[in-house]
């Protein structure tokens, strides 16, 4: 059934706050100022993110979205408990302790069947995270929540159709036949050479290198599987008029490189790094610009495999895949200023970013139990 609850109480009772020192915090020492300084941007992020779901539960119609409450034990099937109503869903945690939601879709025979977990937890300021995914009829939803409060619980906004030339299938069809890279660099060199040809293709000032970044995965859903110090970033940022793409001048541009890893060592050095993502920002973000960049990739790589626009025209995408798991998003943004970004990598990221995690919880592992010069 159709469940909906208090909007403002809810974020009134996950509020953030923050109390200040007396005088015996007056003298402190480096290390303890910089632990009070990142506590302090953990809990401003906090605010930002609160701020940014306020906004966004504020902006909901109860009369004219669907939405959906999910607690702790319900079982669910899309056209059973949920109306029939397939589509798209952006999902967010409304409580304040953790939660998960599982998602099977189709025969667990069946090649193209699916299952995913997602998960939200206060104590690892993943409470806000949302994820935005296709449930179409048959798909099974079952919740499980801390129930930390009689809040705690799961919403499922409806924020458009499923496209209906969608075949289900795990693997989309490809929209060109040839690998799609970024300026013609291969995918997989390290990040020191990604960043070699890049300022050999273009006349750019230099940018910033990074390791210990966290590593993202590709596509819509982007915050889906990560990586927490995964990797190495490389960052241009207040670019002018230095680079224009597809005709339009291009503000920040971001590469992004894997660790690399064996059996029982983390290779942190850029050397090792494996290229696998790189994002381009506009000047220009408005639906101008996207048209005609849309256009233009269309022209490159053929039809995109993927379409959406929500229906309230805050978030608007089109992708294209490639041969050996490569792809490009064209994705236009206006849920609170306007963002307009073309991304391209592989379109395999979540596999790879599970199998590095998976090194690291290998190798830690392995160091737990060492007791050399003890």
């Amino acid at each position: 059934m159709k469940k909906i609850v208090t909007l403002a109480l809810v974020l009134m009772l996950s509020f953030v706050t923050v109390s200040s020192g007396g005088a015996d915090s007056a003298q402190k020492t480096d290390d303890e100022l910089l632990n009070t300084g990142s506590a302090a941007l953990e809990i401003a992020d906090q605010y930002d993110k609160q701020m940014a779901r306020l906004s966004y539960i504020s902006s909901l119609d109860p009369d004219k979205d669907i939405m959906y409450a999910m607690y702790s034990g319900d079982d669910w099937i899309v056209g059973e408990n949920m109306m029939g109503q397939e589509g798209i869903y952006r999902l967010l945690y409304m409580g304040s302790g953790s939660a998960s939601l599982e998602i099977s879709c189709g025969d667990p025979a069946d090649p193209d069947y699916l299952n995913n977990t997602y998960e939200w937890s206060t104590e690892d300021n993943t409470n806000y995270d949302e994820f935005d995914v296709p449930l179409s009829e048959g798909c099974r939803l079952v919740c499980k929540t801390s129930m930390a409060d009689e809040f705690d619980a799961l919403w499922l906004v409806k924020i458009g159709e499923l496209d209906s030339a969608e075949d289900g299938s795990a693997t989309p069809a490809l929209s060109t036949q040839s690998e799609i890279l970024f300026r013609d660099i291969p995918w997989f060199v390290s990040i020191t050479d990604a960043k070699l040809m890049l300022h050999d293709k273009c006349d750019l000032p230099e940018g910033r290198l990074r390791g210990d970044e966290t590593m993202y995965s590709w596509g819509p859903d982007y915050t889906a599987v990560s990586a927490p110090n995964g990797g190495f970033k490389y960052s241009l940022d207040g670019l002018g008029n230095n680079l224009f793409v597809g005709g339009h001048s291009v503000s920040e541009i971001y590469l992004y490189a894997l660790y690399g890893y064996s059996e029982d060592e983390i290779f942190r050095d850029d050397t090792s790094s494996r290229f696998y993502q790189a994002t381009y920002y506009f000047d220009d973000a408005d639906e101008d610009t996207y048209s005609d960049l849309l256009e233009k990739l269309s022209s490159l790589y053929g039809d995109p495999v993927e379409t959406f626009k929500r229906d309230d025209g805050e978030e608007t995408y089109a992708i294209w895949h490639g041969a050996n798991n490569t792809g490009v998003i064209l994705t236009f943004n206006t849920y609170f200023w306007s963002t307009l970004s073309l991304t391209y990598g592989q379109t395999n990221t979540d596999s790879l970013i599970e199998d590095l995690n998976a090194a690291f919880a290998r190798i830690n592992s392995k160091s737990s139990g060492e007791t050399d010069g003890l």
